[in-house]
């Protein structure tokens, strides 16, 4: 139970529908201020915590997360638990920045795999191919190598060629 505005663990996991072991980890990763404790040793959670842990299930609620959102995250998480709210801020515009750098690599995964869709399967023999080894394929998608891997492993199999106009086009391997 509540008293007044002071949450225990067990208060803040069920609100946000996670283990109270969350709750302490996010203290103990800095993702959340210090909690104070009471006469008994008890942690005792203010109504700041509950916005803290709103943030951190708001960046952390979904199951895939590309390490550069992640890594933002996790910055912002640090400056609000340390109530830097200047770094807070910053860290904030640049985890906003991530998202929509993620965004745009996303739409142009989407128009590569729609130009592909609409290729045929014939090549003409003037297309000058060039073939990109996993390490280039991960730098254009903005990925690690292990993800290119992961693709081509359970992935359909895939060449991922440009044509001499300098577009991406990726054609399967027969």
């Amino acid at each position: 139970m509540t008293k007044g505005n002071i949450y225990r663990v067990i208060d803040l996991a069920r609100m946000f529908a996670v283990h109270p072991n969350t709750i302490r980890l996010y203290e103990k990763l800095s993702y959340i201020s210090k909690a104070q404790r009471s006469k008994n040793g008890y942690r005792e959670f203010t109504e700041l915590h509950v916005l803290q842990l709103q943030i951190c299930r708001k960046i952390f609620g979904y199951p895939f997360t590309k390490r550069a959102i992640r890594k933002t995250g996790d910055a912002l998480l640090h400056a609000i638990a340390k109530q830097d709210w200047q770094m807070s801020q910053r860290r904030y515009e640049d985890y906003i920045a991530a998202i929509r750098n993620e965004i745009q690599l996303a739409e142009q995964a989407g128009k590569i795999l729609l130009d592909w869709s609409n290729t045929s399967n014939t090549q003409d023999d003037n297309t000058e191919e060039k073939r990109y080894n996993r390490k280039e394929v991960a730098e254009i998608f903005g990925v690690t190598v292990e993800a290119v891997r992961n693709w081509e492993r359970n992935g359909p199999s895939m060449q991922i060629i440009a044509n001499q106009r300098r577009l991406l086009t990726i054609r399967r391997k027969c």
